[in-house]
């Protein structure tokens, strides 16, 4: 496991590791006091999820790139980079 970040879902694993957990079933069990948070928590969601999209193609790419790089296809190679 790696470092506890506060969320209910993360402390149970740490607890129970051998079930498997759904965010958004965690993130109903805490529940938020004010209208702004309730807001914050579903903005920060939506980010979460279009930063993990864009986390995943970069590290696509910088693959496809670099196996471009070790196979000596270097016009692939800056094709791919200047993606």
């Amino acid at each position: 496991m790696g470092k506890p970040s506060g969320h209910a879902s993360d402390a149970l694993l740490q607890c129970f590791p051998c079930i498997q957990t759904d965010r958004q079933f965690f993130r109903r069990l805490t529940v938020a006091n004010t209208k702004s948070s309730q807001k914050r928590i579903r903005s920060s969601e939506r980010k979460r999820e279009r930063n993990r999209i864009y986390r995943s193609r970069t590290r696509t790419e910088l693959k496809q790139a670099r196996t471009a790089i070790s196979s000596g296809n270097l016009e692939e190679a800056i094709a791919q980079t200047r993606q």
